[in-house]
């Protein structure tokens, strides 16, 4: 999944390099095909039309090839893999931040206690200084 994903990447970093220079990407590439399923392919078609295809297209006819021509736009491709990805990975974190809470309170609980010596040295130090003021021991 991971070569997967980095290959893609490098697809996609390749086809906004070139835009980004100005250069107008003509066709998709059909190296697309080969990451691409036929659902996937199908998914970018249904949110490029707003779920709503138009009546001349019958997809379940249509070869792959035929599908990505329909695409249209590499751009497409992009922001469905982006979208994808970024709900992943906003599913991992739910899923790890769900689990940290545990640990975040053993950090607050050591912290306070750490803090409480800390204050407690405080106070004992500035209870020297004025008894030492006191005696005369501080100028």
């Amino acid at each position: 999944m991971l070569e997967h994903q980095h290959a893609l990447m490098k697809l996609f970093s390749s086809v906004l390099r070139k835009r980004a220079g100005g250069d107008k990407v003509a066709n998709i590439s059909p190296t697309l095909l080969d990451y691409l399923t036929r659902k996937e392919l199908i998914q970018i078609i249904q949110k490029k039309y707003g779920n709503t295809l138009p009546k001349d297209l019958n997809l379940l006819e249509m070869e792959n090839h035929q599908l990505l021509q329909v695409v249209g736009d590499d751009l497409y491709i992009i922001s469905y893999y982006t979208q994808k990805w970024t709900e992943e990975i906003t599913a991992t974190k739910t899923s790890l931040t769900s689990a940290q809470p545990m640990e975040v309170d053993v950090e607050i609980t050591e912290v306070k206690t750490l803090k409480a010596d800390t204050s407690s040295t405080k106070e004992e130090s500035a209870k020297t200084q004025v008894s030492k003021a006191a005696k005369g021991g501080l100028k």
